[in-house]
């Protein structure tokens, strides 16, 4: 991809959130503005934004064992894993925020240009025998 064309935000795996966090060595976790902004989440607790540099004196440093055991709670929690990118310098991933479904204004909105990631879900219809299962 372009990196100039390059969305500022991203969706990506799990996997692929834990190779970022063990290829940086500073981290700070800050309240998610979404939920703060919302106060109704329900899916999570607020602190899931993850910087990998310190932007302004919100934010709470951490180590890097912290910030694999928050991209693993995202995981549990079935958020879904959204690095961003730099504002000026696209090939730089400055954190990855934890998103949930219910109050993430890049999931609600939509008016944020956003790379959807590989996995997107579609169904098989061919081999669907809509049990249920994938719903949640």
């Amino acid at each position: 991809m372009n990196e100039e064309a390059a969305p500022f935000h991203y969706v990506s795996t799990f996997a692929e959130a834990k190779k970022l966090v063990e290829d940086h060595d500073n981290f700070w976790v800050i309240n998610c503005g979404c939920r703060e902004g919302t106060g109704k989440c329900e899916q999570s607790k607020h602190e899931v934004c993850l910087w990998f540099r310190q932007y302004d004196e919100r934010g709470r440093k951490i180590e890097k064992h912290e910030a694999l055991e928050l991209i693993s709670y995202g995981e549990e929690k079935k958020l879904v894993a959204r690095p961003f990118r730099n504002g000026k310098d696209k090939s730089i991933v400055d954190g990855v925020c934890l998103c949930c479904y219910d109050c993430c204004y890049f999931f609600t909105k939509g008016d944020e240009d956003s790379d959807k990631g590989e996995l997107i879900e579609s169904t098989d219809w061919d081999v669907c025998t809509e049990c249920g299962v994938c719903v949640d």
